[in-house]
């Protein structure tokens, strides 16, 4: 796996960060960690980073995958992390997180 950090000073910046990249590289399909259970979530159809940070209010740390894409997301209150399967979406993923 290869990793990368989402800048933001805050955990709603990075969240905000987080669901808009992964809007414009049309992820729809998702999972989220509620309560420890990888849960579907249609992206589009709801408040994704309320969603993420309500998960860190809840427990810390919330966890978010993209199937489609083989990207895995860690997020808490003091930063937010992804994982990619290969280097082309890890290049997809940093063109999107620069800042």
């Amino acid at each position: 796996m290869i990793w990368g950090e989402v800048a933001g000073d805050s955990s709603r910046e990075r969240s905000v960060r987080v669901a808009g990249a992964l809007a414009e590289l049309a992820q729809t399909q998702l999972l989220i960690s509620q309560g420890g259970v990888m849960t579907p979530v249609q992206a589009r159809v709801t408040d994704l980073p309320g969603m993420i940070e309500a998960e860190i209010a809840a427990i810390g740390t919330v966890v978010l995958e993209a199937p489609r894409l083989g990207a895995r997301f860690t997020l808490s209150a003091e930063t937010a992390m992804w994982e990619a399967p290969t280097p082309q979406v890890a290049e997809m993923l940093r063109a999107k997180f620069r800042s």
